[in-house]
This record gives structure tokens, sequence and C-alpha cells, in this order.
């Protein structure tokens, strides 16, 4: 049973990966003009009421606090957003995050 489980992830893992590959290198939808609509898969996408930066930082980042030493859990993980102005305010999050836990 377990070993089923295994593989069924590895599969989704890897459909996952080839699925963002294809959308980075422009190779999904229709040609564009520089814009375009993406359909992202249900179990990707994080719906929240309120603040949506913390819902996705404390889904990606289980723990946060815990793991500040540990460069891999970091590496490991990725948010996609939309637009660069979504990157900085969810960068400053984090990094507000971090500065926080550097306070006793």
């Amino acid at each position: 049973m377990m070993y089923s489980f295994t593989f069924n992830h590895l599969d989704e893992t890897k459909a996952f990966d080839e699925w963002i590959v294809k959308i980075v290198d422009g190779n999904i939808g229709d040609p564009n003009d520089g814009e375009a609509e993406i359909e992202f898969l249900e179990d990707v996408v994080v719906r929240s009421i309120g603040d949506h930066i913390h819902s996705v930082v404390s889904i990606v980042y289980l723990s946060f606090e815990n793991h500040l030493d540990d460069q891999s859990y970091f590496q490991d993980k990725a948010i996609l957003v939309p637009t660069n102005e979504e990157f900085d305010a969810t960068n400053d999050y984090i990094l507000g995050l971090m500065k926080d836990e550097g306070k006793t």
C-alpha cells in the first residue's frame, strides 16, 4: 500500500513539473500578445478569505519559524504569483516574518 501511494505521488509530481515547464517555456495555451489566461489545477490553488498572502505562506511554509536556519527548506519550495507587485508583497511578508523571529 505504501509503494502505491509513493508511485502515485511521483506520477503526480512529474505531471505537475512538466506542466510548470510548459508554462515557463510558453508552450501552453494559445498564441498571445504577452498576456494569457492559464487554468490552474484545483489541487495547487489556495483559496482564502482575508489575507491571501498569509494563507499561502502558512500553507507552503509549514512551521516556518522552526526552519529559519535550514536553507534547503526554502530552496525546495516556490510560490507562484501573477504580478511583480504580488511577488514584492509576498517577499516583504516573508522577510517580515524572518525579522520578527529575530526579536526577543
